[in-house]
């Protein structure tokens, strides 16, 4: 499987432009905020979201100024996301590290959080372009509304699959979609190509979430921790395709330790065991290895060179990925 650090070479320097602006727009002059803010570290993670954008814009050529701020913009957006995420969780830990939430309080959190997507709107007023702002706006409006459907969902016991897959493309695949639609804009690609890299971005997101959620239940297998979506109650499709398809003796079995109000060890590693048994696993793995499919007959259609070459690695990264 392809390493991002090979991923990204296509794009290197603007790579490393982009880091220089996300390190810039997330530290502060002020030593009292900026304590806030470095506990957060560089930011961390896959920095997927702004390798897509700046790859959709180098497949058309160039890659501007814009397209990098841009770049610094969803990553610093995502990451706001994950710090008001980690509130609304509870969470502890996130990448191996102690939340803000945990490390101060969760007003600190949030305030912070705030902070940090005043410097998204930043970004955007700076590259002077409205059909920018509007898109992140709108992006911005279906990240809440994927977050309040999981919140509903998960407080009514509602266990339909099609809820699972409008929370995950609202949170997760349009974010990597509007990454792939901006960067081709941003190079002047046709309406056309840039809808061809909205598409292929839409069924990355959705094979990475899959992937993600399939993590929570067997990472164990390659160090990274599991459980974490039982614990705080959330639906996904390992779990919901053993509730409608398991035998209605162990569905039952698993949907009574669920909707325990505080689940115990036990509890979690009977429903983890469960899934793996009864196919919850090797159905989303299938699932994330068909939106891995839809994502790379988009790309068939665009300018093939090297840009291009790294996005299907990203799919090969992302549906092969063990963290």
């Amino acid at each position: 499987m392809p390493s991002l650090h090979d991923i990204r070479k296509p794009v290197q320097q603007s790579f490393l432009d982009f880091e220089r602006v996300y390190a810039f727009a997330t530290t502060n002059a002020n030593p009292f905020v900026n304590a806030y803010l470095s506990e957060l570290g560089n930011g961390g993670g896959k920095q997927l979201r702004p390798l897509l954008l700046l790859l959709s814009a180098g497949v058309f050529g160039y890659v501007s100024e814009k397209a990098v701020k841009l770049a610094a913009a969803m990553e610093i957006l995502h990451n706001t996301s994950l710090v008001h995420d980690d509130v609304v969780d509870d969470a502890n830990v996130r990448r191996g590290k102690k939340t803000l939430n945990v490390l101060e309080n969760n007003k600190i959190a949030v305030l912070t959080g705030d902070y940090l997507f005043s410097q998204v709107l930043r970004l955007c007023a700076e590259t002077g372009d409205m059909h920018v702002v509007e898109q992140i706006s709108h992006l911005s409006q279906h990240m809440g509304e994927g977050e309040l459907i999981q919140q509903y969902v998960s407080r009514h016991d509602v266990l339909e699959v099609s809820e699972y897959y409008t929370v995950i493309e609202k949170k997760t695949a349009q974010f990597m979609s509007q990454c792939c639609r901006l960067g081709a804009y941003c190079s002047a690609a046709d309406s056309e190509s840039q809808e061809t890299l909205a598409r292929f971005g839409l069924a990355v997101g959705m094979a990475f979430q899959i992937k993600d959620d399939v993590l929570d239940y067997v990472g164990h297998r390659t160090g990274k921790s599991v459980g974490n979506d039982i614990l705080e109650h959330k639906l996904t499709l390992p779990l919901l395709h053993v509730l409608h398809n398991a035998p209605q003796i162990v569905a039952d079995a698993v949907k009574q330790r669920f909707a325990a109000p505080e689940l115990t060890t036990a509890d979690v590693d009977f429903i983890i065991q469960s899934v793996v048994e009864n196919g919850g696993i090797d159905y989303s793995l299938q699932q994330t290895d068909h939106y891995g499919q839809k994502a790379l007959k988009q790309l068939a259609l665009l300018p093939q060179n090297a840009c291009t070459q790294s996005l299907a690695q990203i799919v090969q990264f992302v549906t092969n990925r063990n963290y």
